[in-house]
């Protein structure tokens, strides 16, 4: 009964915090593109700091850890709670008892697991908190590696996880969001597991272009009424379920 249920999800304003995750993928990043150039493979960690970009990175955490004034980044109330899985067919999603899902296009689906745990979460916070400015999220996800990412902003052992997580991480920050994430057991993940799983809907198909663009001839639309970010085809559309990007939900429920 949960899937025909009709939910709003609310846009609560909040005091303006801190985001650290994304200057620390920065350093992480740097320590490895340091040890690759060296040719390094040791666990020790690499002294002293060179370049621009690396003292752009310190000037910013001496300016915003004396913004701070000694409180924690990350409040114990957050205002949205997140759950998100991925498969290797799809993603879900569930805040507030409002739940999403998505397939994953042909280039994502040849994605590693970690990978597609981190886009999961980003396509989840894209659709709970599109407009969402100045407050504190938390996600809760079962992938253990997809978690660390997120907390550290990055890692050193994966370029394509450090490139996820820190689209995610100033996603938050240009929006002045704080973000936290929870690792949880599978168990306790079962709603956004099963929407990652629930494949593909029976009338989520695609026109072919040309048939689309010969329509379009006769009657021009701005919008794709019925469409997800992956058979979108117009700038603008409406989708069944909240996805990222779509202006609006439902378009029978739209003037």
């Amino acid at each position: 009964m949960r899937h025909h249920r009709t939910r709003h999800w609310k846009e609560p304003q909040g005091p303006k915090r801190v985001s650290v995750q994304e200057e620390m993928g920065r350093l992480e990043s740097s320590y490895r593109k340091e040890l690759e150039v060296k040719g390094d493979d040791r666990q020790e960690p690499v002294h002293g700091c060179e370049g621009a970009e690396a003292r752009k990175d310190l000037e910013w955490w001496v300016n915003n850890l004396s913004k701070a004034q000694d409180k924690v980044f990350l409040p114990n109330t957050p205002d949205l709670e997140i759950y998100t899985d991925a498969s290797l067919s799809g993603w879900g999603a569930c805040c507030n008892e409002v739940i999403t899902r998505g397939t994953w296009t042909l280039s994502d689906s040849r994605k590693h697991i970690n990978e597609l745990e981190l886009l999961a979460a980003l396509f989840a916070l894209q659709v709970f908190a599109a407009v969402s400015k100045k407050i504190s999220l938390r996600f809760f996800m079962d992938n253990s590696t997809a978690v660390a990412y997120i907390k550290h902003g990055g890692g050193s052992r994966s370029q394509a996880l450090t490139e996820i997580s820190t689209q995610l991480t100033t996603w938050c920050e240009d929006r002045s969001i704080s973000l936290e994430v929870v690792h949880l057991a599978d168990k306790l993940n079962s709603i956004a597991d099963a929407e990652s799983r629930a494949g593909m809907d029976s009338g989520n198909w695609k026109l072919d272009p040309l048939v689309f663009n010969r329509i379009q001839d006769l009657w021009p639309s701005a919008v794709d009424a019925f469409a997800t970010p992956w058979n979108v085809q117009r700038p603008s559309f409406i989708s069944w379920h909240p996805q990222p990007g779509a202006m609006a939900k439902n378009a029978f429920s739209v003037n």
